[in-house]
């Protein structure tokens, strides 16, 4: 009951950050990452279908490749 309990309330609270963020003085730079991230352009798209072989260097900031 405890961890149920927990989890449901840890879970509702992780938006406050979020928001927080969205409105503070980070919130422009996390509403262009967040655009950024909406959806996979043709790079992203080429690295995918080459299963992660080649391509990776065009792929940009959110680069699932790179550590």
């Amino acid at each position: 009951m405890l961890v149920e309990d927990t989890h449901i309330y840890v879970g509702l609270a992780l938006f406050v950050p979020v928001l927080v963020a969205m409105v503070g003085r980070w919130g422009a730079r996390l509403r262009a990452d967040l655009r950024q991230m909406k959806g996979l352009n043709d790079a992203e798209m080429a690295w995918l279908a080459s299963l992660g072989r080649r391509g990776r260097e065009a792929i940009g900031k959110f680069n699932p490749a790179r550590s």
